[in-house]
């Protein structure tokens, strides 16, 4: 109940306690070791928790003394988490064996292991490493099929954590593909989409290209909407998301609805609007390329 409602301190003295009171029954270690792997994945720092290696500290050994036992698949599902420890411990700026060591451990023990190859792609964008080598790993992490929501979750904080334009039209593919499938996409991803939009829309040209060439316009018009035709949306940024979904309506070849969009925000448009002048020029571009496929 403790774990569940991740008071992880809690639940972690409490095991402590029935591992003593059994004599270390194999089943209270099972249920020990899942518990070190489920606080190493939700570790975070709060006014009570100020260093990941207090975390580290606690559960590491447990990792560690199960890993000289278990059998294949188990053995891999600790390794990779062992690795992940110390990638948290480096966050304190504690020198530490690099992550990637037991990740590659843990995909000798098992090469279809989940959790190594997601937390390898991670370490592969966090490290500086290249988008396809991460995009491999969390490819196969995910065609494992198992712990599915803690793969995304790895796979959008990895290129989230990124930043650069590369990073960014991968962003818009995973989430684009989460979409489709109809995973969840929490407002802390849909925000970074924002941003990404915002960042590559409002820019120059060739920066609005590379994003409409990197994914199929249409697709991410789809993603677009499903994203940001929401309830809850920021109405202060109402102009911003009409102006963006004609963008993406116009390179989807859609120019008579991009048109009506734009038609539609331009009495919200303020005389100093940022956006007044591409938008009117946009107006007057599509209005002569639909009037002339109307004539022909």
């Amino acid at each position: 109940m403790q774990e569940a409602a991740r008071d992880y301190p809690a639940a972690w003295d409490s095991m402590a306690e029935a591992d003593r009171l059994t004599n270390g029954r194999r089943e209270v270690r099972i249920a020990q070791e899942s518990l070190a792997m489920d606080w190493l994945e939700h570790a975070r720092l709060g006014p009570d928790q100020q260093r990941f290696s207090d975390i580290v500290g606690k559960v590491a050994p447990i990792l560690d003394r199960a890993a000289s036992t278990a059998q294949r698949a188990r053995k891999a599902d600790l390794l990779a988490h062992l690795g992940w420890a110390e990638f948290l411990r480096s966050r304190d700026g504690v020198a530490t064996l690099a992550p990637d060591h037991y990740y590659k451990e843990a995909l000798k023990t098992d090469p279809q292991n989940v959790y190594a190859h997601a937390m390898l792609g991670h370490w592969i964008l966090w490290h500086g490493g290249k988008v396809t080598d991460a995009r491999e790993q969390f490819s196969l992490a995910l065609a494992g099929g198992s712990h599915h929501d803690y793969v995304r979750a790895m796979q959008l904080s990895g290129y989230e954590n990124v930043r650069n334009d590369e990073a960014d039209v991968e962003l818009v593919r995973v989430v684009g593909d989460m979409v489709i499938k109809g995973d969840r996409v929490d407002p802390e991803n849909r925000s970074a989409l924002w941003a990404i939009y915002s960042f590559h829309f409002d820019s120059d040209e060739a920066r609005r290209q590379q994003l409409l060439a990197a994914v199929p316009p249409a697709d991410q018009l789809a993603t677009f909407s499903s994203l940001f035709d929401v309830p809850d949306f920021d109405q202060s940024r109402f102009v911003s998301r009409e102006f963006y979904r004609a963008i993406l309506e116009e390179a989807a070849g859609q120019r008579t609805p991009a048109l009506q969009t734009l038609l539609s925000v331009r009495p919200k448009l303020t005389r100093d609007s940022a956006m007044r002048n591409e938008i009117e020029q946009s107006i007057k571009r599509l209005s002569v390329n639909t009037r002339q496929s109307t004539e022909e």
